[in-house]
C-alpha cells in the first residue's frame, strides 16, 4: 500500500528479520529498499566433531517434527514403506505427536522452555545422522534445522522449504537441496546418500552448541 511505503521513505525505517531468507523474500515483494538487520532466534556454536560417526551398517535417518503434510509427512511414508525391506536405513520419527504406523520406530521428544535442548539430545542418544526436513511451506526460521546440525545430521530438503533451503544452499556441505521425491527416492536407491554422509563425517560427526536469545547481528 503506498501509505506503508511512503512511510519508509519518511522515516528511513530498518528491518529485523530472522533469516536473510525472510528478508530477501520480504524485499523482493515490497517496492521500497531498506537496510536489514539479520537476528536468528538461535545460532550454532560449532564445537569439534564427535568420533561417533557413520562407517557401515545401517544408516539412521530421523524425521523431525509434527507429522502434518506440510511438514513433509506425506513424502515421509511414502519413502520409508518404499524402502522397507532395505537394510541400508534406518528411519525413526521423533516429535511429541503420534502418526500412522509404518517403517519406522517413533522416539517421543517435547521441546519445552525447561528442557530446550530435548530434540537434539535425542538425535545424538539414538545416533541419528541424516535429518529428513521436507517442509512444503518457507519456513522463516527452522528451529529443527538447527537442532539437527547441532547434533551433526546431514540435512534433505526440498525447493520450497524457505530458511532451510537457503540455509544448505549457502552451506552445501551440510546437506542437499533435492528437485523433488523422485530425486529423493534415487538418493537412497542408488545408495548415493551412504557416501554423502561418510563424506560429511570423514573428519567426525558435526556437533554444535545450539544457543537461543542472542541479539547479536549476521551479516549477508
Amino acid at each position: 500500500m503506498p501509505i506503508f511505503e511512503q512511510l519508509f521513505k519518511d522515516n528511513h525505517l530498518e528491518v529485523v528479520a530472522p533469516s536473510q531468507f525472510v528478508y530477501d523474500l520480504w524485499q523482493s515483494r515490497f517496492p521500497v529498499e531498506a537496510s536489514a538487520h539479520i537476528i536468528p532466534p538461535a545460532r550454532l556454536n560449532w564445537q569439534q566433531p564427535s568420533y561417533n560417526r557413520y562407517i557401515s551398517g545401517s544408516l539412521r535417518v530421523g524425521f523431525l517434527g509434527y507429522p502434518i503434510d506440510y511438514k513433509g509427512w506425506h513424502a515421509w511414508m511414502k519413502l520409508v514403506e518404499e524402502l522397507d525391506g532395505d537394510h541400508r536405513y534406518n528411519f525413526y520419527h521423533f516429535s511429541s505427536q503420534t502418526g500412522q504406523t509404518g517403517n519406522y520406530k517413533r522416539i517421543g521428544v517435547q521441546v519445552t522452555e525447561q528442557d530446550r535442548l530435548a530434540m537434539i539430545e535425542a538425535l545424538r542418544w539414538n545416533q541419528i545422522d541424516v535429518a529428513f526436513l521436507w517442509s512444503t511451506v518457507a519456513e522463516t526460521f527452522s528451529f529443527t534445522l538447527h537442532e539437527a546440525l547441532a547434533a551433526g545430521c546431514f540435512i534433505l530438503t526440498n525447493p520450497k522449504s524457505g530458511n532451510i533451503q537457503d540455509y544448505i544452499r549457502r552451506n552445501p556441505n551440510r546437506g542437499l537441496v533435492l528437485a523433488d521425491e523422485e530425486a529423493l527416492k534415487e538418493l537412497f536407491e542408488t545408495g548415493a546418500l551412504l557416501e554423502k554422509v561418510r563424506e560429511y563425517q570423514k573428519a567426525g560427526k558435526p556437533q554444535a552448541h545450539l544457543v537461543f536469545g542472542s541479539l547479536e547481528e549476521i551479516k549477508p
